[in-house]
């Protein structure tokens, strides 16, 4: 974290784009990988919000368009996509694989050259404050053939969980599911307790 906040000062023409695809942020420490530094401290009150952000970009390709953070809208609260309706705009999404329909809420920060860093980490910061918290009903999971789907193992290949689980999976031998960390598990359960209550 020290680079970033050395970086709050500067200028958005300073902000080198992130290469990457929509990702699932598998832990926290993810954020820090593929969220670019304006939006890092937002994205991580999102996930500690239980809220799935889906995209971000926060860059000197922005200048003139405006950051943003996208958030799948259908996985909100009730609550939640009140707030979210009233900060950004939402739209349709297709998978072309699955032909799955997302519905999408962008939350967009104007900026231009002149943008600093620390502006689009407060104006962000601030709108990720106004979202409460929610059960992270977007989490996925897995069962074993599914997980063999997934790593192309043939139909009639024997496999246990130890096999997933060494590429970092979390196995819930109660549930028996798996899902992509222990942190996801983590959430999931939090979630159960929440609805319980």
């Amino acid at each position: 974290m020290e680079r970033y906040f050395e970086e709050n000062s500067d200028s958005i023409e300073n902000v080198e784009k992130i290469e990457s695809s929509r990702v699932i942020l598998r832990t926290r420490e993810d954020i820090d990988k593929f969220v670019e530094a304006p939006l890092v401290d937002a994205c991580k009150i999102f996930y500690d919000k239980n809220i799935e952000t889906l995209l971000s970009s926060a860059n000197k390709g922005d200048v003139g368009h405006g950051a943003y953070i996208e958030i799948d809208f259908r996985s909100l609260s009730e609550e939640n996509k009140e707030i979210g309706k009233k900060q950004g705009e939402t739209y349709i999404t297709h998978g072309i694989a699955n032909k799955s329909e997302k519905e999408i809420l962008r939350i967009v920060f104007p900026i231009d050259k002149d943008t600093l860093v620390e502006d689009i980490r407060n104006r962000s910061v601030e709108a990720a404050n106004e979202f409460q918290k929610q059960p992270a009903n977007w989490i996925p999971r897995y069962a074993i053939e599914e997980m063999k789907e997934i790593f192309a193992y043939e139909p009639e290949e024997e496999v246990s969980p130890e096999d997933f689980i060494e590429d970092g999976y979390y196995y819930d031998k109660e549930e028996k599911l798996f899902y992509l960390s222990e942190e996801h598990y983590l959430k999931a359960k939090e979630k159960i307790e929440q609805t319980n209550l």
